[in-house]
C-alpha cells in the first residue's frame, strides 16, 4: 500500500472478503467505520441479566449492534447485513456459538474502559501492488483509565490477519509499520531495545522543534517537556513459533538519505520488510556488519550504537519498521499480533535514559499476562462487583446471583503479578482491606463453587 494513500488506489478498503477474497463499493462504504464500546454499559448490560436471566433494560445500541457472529440485531441496528463469519470478539454465555445479547452475550474487550473494533482489507489492486494479496483484517484498541501512570498512557492493538486469497502465500512477513512524528515530526530520533523488542522515539536535543519550541507547518510541539513513546510487541507471529521480530528497521520520509528513503514500488516496501535497504542492500552497523536490528543502544551511553552517538544520523521525519517472518501464510489461515503504543511524560532531554519507557513497559507486559485469562467462548460468567470502590476501608466483593458462592479469589496488581490469593471461601461475598493492599489500582478474578468466573477492578486510596 501507499504511504497515506487515500481511496482505492492505497490497496486498503474497508470491511470484510468475500471466501474468495473480493469485496465490491458498497460493502467498503458500509464498514467505512468503528464500533466502540464502554466497560460501563457491559457492567450494566452484565447486571441486568445476571438479576433474573432476562434482558429487562434498553440495550445500548455499541451492544445490540456489536458484530459478533451471527448477530440477529445486526441488520437493525446497522442497516446492513452482517456476512456469515467470525468478526467481533465476545464472550458466548451459553456457548451456542452465536452472538446474541438478548440472551446475555456481551462484547469481549478486556475489560477495557473503552475499545474499537474495525475490519479493513487488503484486495484493493494499486499504483504500489497491482496484485493485491486478499488479506482480510480484524483490529481492536483498547485503553484503560487508570491512576497507574503506565496504564493510563498506554493503548493496546490487537491485529487478526486472514488469508481470503485463493492462493496460499510463501515467504511472507508481517510488519508493524510506524510514523512516530513526537511532537515536531522534523527532529526525531529512533532506537530499538533488543530486551523486550519494543522501538522508540524520543528527541533529538532539549527543545522539540524544528526553530526552538517551533514546528514547520504550524505543528504543535512538546517544547521542553518532551515524553517517550515506546511501540511494544506483546505477541508476534505465534502459530509457527515466530514470536520475535526478525528485524528493526528506520528509514526517513521525504528527503532521506540515498537508497533509504521512502519505498515506491511493491519489491522496495519487501525489502525493508526483509530487514534491507531499498537496494536489497544489507544493513550494517558502524563496524560495516550486517545487523538485524537498527540502534540497538540505550541514547544515553555514549558506547552503544544509537542516533545520539551516531554522528552520522540525519535530523529528519523518521518511520520505522518492527518485522516478522518469514513464514509460510496458507489460504484460510489466521495469524495475529498484539502491541502496545506506552508513552512516558517529560522525560530529560538530550540523549535520554530508557529507564523510565523501560519500566513503564515492563508494568505494561504484567498487566498484558491478566488480559490473557480474559474470558473464552462458552465460559459461563458471573457478574461480580467491589463496593465501595474506590476502596478507602473496607469494602466486599459481592456476586449478585444470590445462589452463587465464592469458591477462589486471585486479586492482581496492575502489573500483572498476585497481590492476594485465598480460595476454600463458600461464602457469597468476600472482604478486601485497605490494610492488606497499597494504594493502587487492582484485578480480581474470582471463581464460585459451580465453576463460573467473575472479573472486575477497583481502586485503593
Amino acid at each position: 500500500a501507499t504511504t497515506y494513500g487515500s481511496g482505492p488506489q492505497a490497496g486498503f478498503g474497508a470491511g470484510p472478503l468475500t471466501d474468495q477474497g473480493t469485496t465490491d463499493t458498497e460493502t467498503c462504504a458500509n464498514w467505512d467505520r468503528f464500533f466502540i464500546v464502554h466497560q460501563p454499559d457491559i457492567n450494566a448490560f452484565k447486571a441486568d441479566w445476571q438479576d433474573n436471566g432476562m434482558i429487562d433494560n434498553i440495550v445500548p445500541s455499541s451492544i445490540l449492534g456489536w458484530p459478533g457472529r451471527g448477530n440477529p440485531h445486526f441488520l437493525d441496528v446497522n442497516g446492513y447485513a452482517l456476512p456469515e463469519g467470525t468478526f467481533a470478539p465476545y464472550v458466548d454465555i451459553n456457548g451456542d456459538g452465536v452472538y446474541n445479547p438478548m440472551l446475555g452475550d456481551y462484547p469481549s474487550t478486556k475489560q477495557a474502559d473503552e475499545a474499537i473494533w474495525w475490519v479493513y482489507n487488503y484486495a484493493y489492486e494499486s499504483d504500489t501492488y497491482p496484485q493485491a494479496p486478499g488479506i482480510e483484517v480484524h483490529a481492536m484498541a483498547y485503553a484503560y483509565a487508570s491512576d497507574v501512570d503506565a496504564l493510563n498512557n498506554t493503548t493496546f492493538y490487537d491485529i487478526k490477519l486472514i488469508n481470503k486469497s485463493p492462493t496460499p502465500l510463501d515467504s511472507t512477513y508481517f510488519s508493524i509499520w510506524t510514523d512516530p512524528d513526537l511532537g515536531c515530526y522534523t527532529d526525531d530520533y529512533v532506537g530499538y531495545n533488543p530486551d523486550n523488542h519494543m522501538a522508540f522515539v524520543y528527541n533529538t536535543d532539549a527543545q522539540d522543534g524544528s526553530v526552538g519550541c517551533n514546528c514547520d507547518q504550524g505543528v504543535n510541539t512538546y517544547c521542553e517537556e518532551i515524553p517517550m513513546v515506546g511501540i511494544l510487541p506483546l505477541d508476534g507471529i505465534d502459530s509457527q513459533g515466530n514470536t520475535s521480530p526478525s528485524s528493526f528497521v528506520v528509514y526517513h520520509g521525504y528527503e532521506g538519505p540515498p537508497n533509504q528513503g521512502d519505498p515506491n514500488i511493491p519489491l522496495e516496501y519487501y525489502r525493508l520488510m526483509q530487514g534491507q535497504w531499498l537496494d536489497g542492500s544489507p544493513i550494517t552497523d558502524p563496524n560495516g556488519e550486517p545487523i538485524q536490528y537498527m540502534y540497538p543502544g540505550a541514547p544515553d551511553n555514549e558506547d552503544e550504537w544509537s542516533m545520539c552517538s551516531d554522528g552520522g544520523a540525519p535530523v529528519g521525519d523518521r518511520r520505522m519498521l518492527i518485522n516478522f517472518g518469514p513464514f509460510n501464510f496458507p489460504q484460510g489461515a489466521i495469524e495475529a499480533i498484539s502491541f502496545a503504543v506506552v508513552g512516558v511524560e517529560d522525560v530529560p532531554h538530550p540523549c535520554p535514559s530508557l529507564n523510565p519507557l523501560t519500566d513503564a513497559a515492563n508494568e505494561v507486559l504484567g498487566f498484558y499476562d491478566i488480559l490473557s485469562a480474559e474470558e473464552s467462548p462458552g465460559k459461563v460468567e458471573c457478574n461480580a462487583t467491589v463496593f465501595p470502590n474506590p476502596v478507602t476501608g473496607q469494602s466486599v466483593i459481592t456476586l449478585d446471583a444470590e445462589h452463587d458462592r465464592i469458591w477462589e479469589v486471585i486479586i492482581y496488581t496492575s502489573n500483572g503479578k498476585t497481590a492476594l490469593y485465598q480460595n476454600r471461601i463458600s461464602n457469597s461475598q468476600f472482604e478486601v482491606g485497605k490494610s492488606s493492599l497499597p494504594a493502587g489500582v487492582y484485578f480480581f478474578r474470582v471463581a464460585t463453587e459451580e465453576g463460573k468466573i467473575g472479573r472486575g477492578k477497583f481502586v485503593v486510596h
